[in-house]
């Protein structure tokens, strides 16, 4: 555990570079985005979307009882749901509502399918190393309850004794339990995805949608249910015969759901079928159904029907105000999901460190002795001292903020920084692709907050930056574990106080030897080296992908760009005339 000391710090008020290319963004302006849907999303989003998704944070956290609690029927189901969404809201795992109900989920055993799945969920969000054992009995309890013969092969019911049936209902949140475990860097069998994949495929109606069981009519809900099982299947399961087989079924109830989803706010359980279409829509990469713009559709439908105490709330009794409030929630922040490699891993996630899809052993060898260079020279700095620019991106609200300063560290563990918002940087608009699906995304500009930040010994401190001006603000000090199982140094420090609330992954630092990424050159020239790491060890909790350019004389890092685990945050910093002394240059002097 890290001590931490905070002081309030009350004063008499005073008066108060160009991007490479890994940025990819042009000169910000106030014109509008060409394309009508990108402009429509992003003005909502800017305009509305932020204080509703604040006014609903807000109400659940009101609601939350004192045990860490939600009241709901099935009681545990009701508060993983709740803190699911919360934290994908952006809640952060040490809040204290977060704390009490987590505390709580610990407590629960697995006997309900939706239960188990949306604890597994919270868990792969707020917390996958302390609860990885959870995480792991989870999975295994899924994976044991999902029927295993059978004309609903594959499919999941309320339980273990099933009795050989299962549903759509209960296989969509066993499939996204599984999902979560999955990214968060945790076992699934083959096997499982394969069962899955057999029995949305069987289940099929010959229009292309889905009932709730094989025998029922057709719905919106369950044949959304069914194109987001396919497509999360098909993320996990090799390049093989039945490929096209799901994509094809993906495809065929395109007409039925334009039709239809204008429809959803009128069904019985319209938060949930809305919640199974932003599913169906981020995890299939579908940005419509037909011509229908499915995205726009939903957030504009919630938009309209939240009430003035921050919630939402369904035309059935069951789905009450916790219910529907935590499913607009992840409507309204849920996003694309990352591509998939050529390559699936059947599964599994524990991959060499040197290894990367799709690449040849020569050019893992490669990868990996620039990563050893990048060790090397961060070995043998005595000190280093650079300006940098950054840029926060945040896809959820549509915002970047923008921030430069100085860095400057020293090789007995000292070291400072001060970050002051970039001078006019606080209007207009800035046109970037998306760091994924290259959508092109307008992002309202924000100047970022003045920070300083200082480490002495094992002792890290954070002030606001505008106490050196004289006025109020807080200074927060942070004591590093003497037994940290993390190095320290350089890349470690900056990573720590810039990214990870003080512990998370050393992004700066070369990955440690015994650490699980995917790694892999995809650009060089005679000056600079890209990086790209793919955590699939127990550092994808913490981030998702880092791009690392390297400079070619130094092999120190030029510029990194870093992409959250839930891959709705993007950070990019550069640096600018760093003034570099060598260990070696030192001992001569």
């Amino acid at each position: 555990e890290a001590r931490v000391v905070e002081e309030q710090i009350n004063r008499p008020v005073a008066k108060g570079d160009e991007v490479v290319q890994l940025v990819e963004t042009t000169q910000p302006n106030d014109k509008p985005v060409d394309e009508q849907r990108k402009s429509q999303i992003s003005n909502l989003k800017s305009e509305a979307v932020k204080p509703a998704i604040e006014r609903g944070i807000a109400f659940l956290k009101a609601r939350q009882q004192e045990n860490g609690t939600w009241q709901g029927t099935p009681a545990d189901g009701v508060t993983a749901l709740c803190a699911a969404a919360l934290l994908q809201a952006g809640v952060k795992p040490d809040d204290s509502v977060m704390q009490k109900a987590l505390v709580h989920l610990r407590k629960v055993e697995p006997t309900q399918s939706y239960t188990v799945a949306l604890q597994t969920m919270v868990f792969c969000a707020a917390s996958p190393k302390e609860d990885a054992e959870l995480i792991r009995r989870n999975v295994a309890w899924i994976e044991k309850a999902q029927v295993a013969e059978g004309k609903t092969r594959g499919a999941w019911s309320y339980g273990l004794n099933h009795g050989g049936r299962g549903d759509g209902s209960c296989s969509r949140f066993a499939v996204l339990g599984l999902h979560a475990a999955k990214k968060a860097g945790f076992e699934v069998q083959a096997e499982t995805w394969r069962r899955v994949s057999d029995y949305w495929l069987t289940a099929q109606k010959d229009q292309g949608g889905w009932g709730y069981t094989p025998e029922a009519g057709t719905t919106p809900t369950m044949t959304l249910a069914g194109v987001a099982g396919l497509a999360t299947a098909n993320r996990y399961l090799p390049n093989d015969e039945q490929t096209k087989a799901r994509d094809a079924a993906m495809l065929k109830p395109s007409s039925y759901l334009e039709k239809m989803i204008p429809e959803l706010p009128k069904a019985t359980f319209a938060l949930y079928a809305l919640h199974s279409l932003e599913r169906a829509g981020h995890v299939g990469g579908i940005t419509q159904f037909g011509q229908l713009d499915w995205k726009a559709d939903a957030i504009k439908r919630l938009l309209e029907t939240q009430h003035p105490n921050g919630s939402w709330k369904g035309s059935n009794t069951t789905e009450n105000e916790l219910i529907a409030t935590s499913f607009a929630l992840l409507v309204l922040t849920g996003q694309p999901e990352p591509k998939q490699d050529a390559r699936a891993d059947g599964g599994t996630s524990k991959l060499d460190s040197n290894q990367a899809v799709g690449i040849t052993d020569s050019e893992a060898q490669q990868a990996a002795e620039a990563v050893e260079r990048w060790r090397e020279s961060t070995n043998r700095l005595a000190s280093y001292e650079a300006e940098f620019n950054r840029w926060e991106y945040d896809y959820i609200f549509n915002e970047v903020k923008r921030g430069e300063g100085t860095f400057r560290w020293q090789e007995t563990d000292s070291w400072r920084l001060e970050l002051r918002p970039k001078a006019n940087s606080n209007s207009g608009t800035e046109q970037r692709k998306h760091w994924d699906n290259g959508q092109l995304t307008s992002f309202r500009i924000q100047a970022g907050e003045p920070e300083i930040w200082s480490r002495r010994g094992d002792m890290i401190t954070w002030e606001d930056g505008r106490l050196a001006e004289g006025s109020p603000g807080k200074r927060l000090s942070f004591q590093i574990p003497r037994e940290s199982p993390r190095p320290t140094g350089l890349w470690w420090d900056f990573a720590a106080q810039m990214f990870a609330q003080f512990t998370r992954a050393p992004y700066f630092l070369p990955p440690a030897k015994e650490s699980q990424h995917k790694i892999q050159i995809t650009r060089r020239d005679a000056n600079e080296l890209w990086l790209v790491l793919q955590p699939t060890g127990d550092e994808a909790a913490s981030y998702q992908q880092l791009t690392i350019i390297l400079d070619q004389q130094t092999s120190l890092p030029r510029a990194i760009r870093l992409i959250d685990p839930a891959g709705t945050k993007e950070t990019v910093i550069t640096y600018r005339s760093p003034r570099i002394e060598w260990k070696k240059e030192r001992e001569e002097k």
